[in-house]
C-alpha cells in the first residue's frame, strides 16, 4: 500500500481517535452486548442485534484507522533536524521521542526518519535509496579490481548470501547478493518491499 502524506497534526488526531475507539469505545460497546444478553433470548433481542452491528462497524473503523497509521508518512514543514537510522525497523517519519526519568519526551521540530525516507526527503524521489543500492554492486566491484593483487579471505557469509541469491533469479550474481543483503536490512524500505 502506498503511503499517504499528512501533517503532524493530523496524524496524532487519528492516533487519539484511535486510542480512544480501542480503549473507551470498545469498552462501552462490550457493556451494551453484555445488558444485551441479559435480555435473554437472542433471536428475538433487538437490542442484541443492534449491539452486535455497532460492535462490527467499530472493529472496522479500528482497522481502517490502524492501517492509515501505519501507512502514514508524517510531512512536517518546519522540522528543523532529522536523525537518521540507518537501519531502521522499517521505513519511517516519526516524531522523535524518548524517555528521561519515566517520562516520554520529543520536540516537534526533530523527526527520526529511516534511510531511505531520508535520501527521499533529500533528492525528492521516492526510490532514491533503492535506486543507490541497485547499483552498489557494480561500484564495489570496480573498486575491488582497482586493488591490484589484494587478497580477499574466503567467507561463509558469503556462501550463503549467493544461496539466498540464487532462490531470487536475478541474472546479476554481485546484483543477486546485494539484493539478499538489502532485504535482510531494508525489506520494508521504499522500492524494496515489492521487488
Amino acid at each position: 500500500m502506498a503511503k499517504k502524506q499528512m501533517s503532524r497534526e493530523g496524524y496524532e488526531k487519528l492516533e487519539k481517535e484511535l486510542a480512544y475507539l480501542v480503549t473507551e469505545k470498545r469498552a462501552e460497546v462490550a457493556q451494551k452486548l453484555k445488558e444485551a444478553r441479559s435480555f435473554g433470548d437472542l433471536s428475538e433481542n433487538a437490542e442484541y442485534d443492534e449491539a452486535k452491528n455497532e460492535q462490527g462497524i467499530l472493529e472496522a473503523q479500528i482497522l481502517e484507522l490502524q492501517k492509515t497509521l501505519e501507512n502514514a508518512e508524517v510531512v512536517d514543514d518546519d522540522c528543523a533536524c532529522f536523525l537518521v537510522e540507518a537501519i531502521a525497523q522499517r521505513s519511517q517519519n516519526i516524531k522523535w521521542e524518548t524517555t528521561v526519568d519515566k517520562k516520554k519526551v520529543g520536540h516537534k521540530l526533530i523527526r527520526r526518519v529511516s534511510l531511505d525516507q531520508f535520501y527521499a526527503l533529500v533528492t525528492g524521489q521516492d526510490d532514491a535509496f533503492y535506486q543507490m543500492c541497485m547499483v552498489l554492486p557494480e561500484v564495489i566491484k570496480n573498486a575491488v579490481a582497482e586493488l591490484d593483487g589484494s587478497i580477499v579471505p574466503h567467507d561463509t557469509v558469503v556462501d550463503e548470501l549467493k544461496k539466498l541469491a540464487q532462490e531470487q533469479n536475478i541474472p546479476s550474481e554481485d546484483l543477486a547478493i546485494a539484493m539478499a543483503v538489502y532485504m535482510l536490512g531494508f525489506g520494508s524500505y521504499k522500492g524494496f518491499s515489492k521487488k
